[in-house]
């Protein structure tokens, strides 16, 4: 078994001493094609049975921890931990999910309940990882699943995630869509957002979805205070207005020492001149990425600004967002 380890341009490999899984993604640090090796041998049975583990059938060493383990759990002390436990309680249902949870929340869970193909195990699956109380998540590669199935992932994410990335989705607007729904309806807490290598597409999608995303910024109860948007449709010349305007009014990215990075995908055309461009939909395959940005004809496509409306957006970026802000939208 190997893990794998990239520092720029070198790569090498060192043999693990065990097999295992790590809450909220993959456990290796290169993004190609190696990512799942230091999960793939986790046992399925296992990852399967996890879904149903239940503290309160737990076999214990001796037979007195268990009733102690359970007393505790609940809260009682001295004489009463001598006491048979009780069958049920909200303590036991807590544990119960965030065992669950850490299980669900690894690409190796939802991949493993994705194949199993039985309906049960990959809702069991998706109703863990939701009461999970997993902070960070990074899903990758997702076209490994069907669009409909990420929309299930997505709607079913950790209601008390803190950071969460999504690199690499090529299902457009069903797959964001979900994510958007979990953000301004369940989501309580999520800190940072990192979206890259993502198109929404379509002669609309990019618009609709960055201009959902850029007014949960100027709620008030928004806490993001790091976005990353790279290589997306979610930043364009027809929604640069709703992003200046949602900015202004964004409260939580103002702390300093986090950084707001956007990154449009106009590099992806750079050498072709803007006359030659065609009034259709121009496709984005670099790197993987199956998507299009969208071009009319008479403005720039979406994913790249012209200059002026680049400065307006970064001249806000100065105002309300602490810290250091990368920017950069056709280079």
């Amino acid at each position: 078994m190997y893990n794998f380890e990239q520092r720029y341009c070198h790569v090498r490999t060192y043999r693990k001493c065990a097999v295992g899984l790590v809450e909220g993604g993959p456990s290796t640090n290169i993004w190609m094609n190696g990512h799942k090796l230091s999960e793939e041998l986790f046992p399925k049975d296992r990852l399967l049975k996890s879904l149903s583990v239940s503290i309160q059938d737990a076999e214990a060493s001796k037979p007195d921890d268990h009733k102690h383990i359970l007393n505790a759990l609940v809260g009682r002390k001295g004489f009463f931990m001598k006491f048979k436990p009780r069958k049920h309680h909200q303590k036991y249902i807590d544990l119960n999910n965030a065992v669950r949870g850490v299980f669900a929340s690894t690409y190796r869970g939802i991949q493993i309940a994705y194949d199993d193909g039985k309906k049960g195990n990959w809702n069991a699956t998706l109703h863990a990882m939701k009461h999970s109380v997993t902070k960070y998540m990074e899903l990758t590669y997702l076209n490994d699943f069907k669009a409909d199935v990420v929309a299930d992932i997505f709607h079913y994410l950790p209601i008390a995630l803190e950071q969460l990335g999504i690199d690499g989705c090529p299902h457009g607007k069903v797959a964001m869509d979900a994510f958007l729904d979990w953000l301004e309806n369940t989501s309580t807490n999520l800190k940072e957002l990192r979206i890259y290598r993502t198109c929404i597409g379509e002669e609309f999608g990019g618009k609709e979805c960055s201009e959902r995303l850029a007014r949960f910024l100027a709620r008030k109860d928004c806490k993001i205070e790091h976005i990353c948007l790279q290589n997306t449709d979610l930043v364009g010349s027809r929604n640069v207005h709703t992003w200046i305007e949602c900015l202004e009014k964004n409260q939580s990215l103002k702390r300093k020492l986090h950084v707001v990075s956007f990154e449009g995908m106009g590099w992806h055309v750079k050498n072709v001149g803007v006359s030659e461009l065609p009034n259709t939909s121009i496709d984005v395959p670099a790197d993987g990425v199956k998507g299009k940005i969208y071009w009319d004809g008479k403005t720039f496509p979406d994913a790249t600004l012209p200059i002026e409306q680049e400065k307006a957006l970064e001249k806000t970026l100065s105002k309300n967002a602490g810290g250091f802000n990368v920017f950069r939208t056709h280079c």
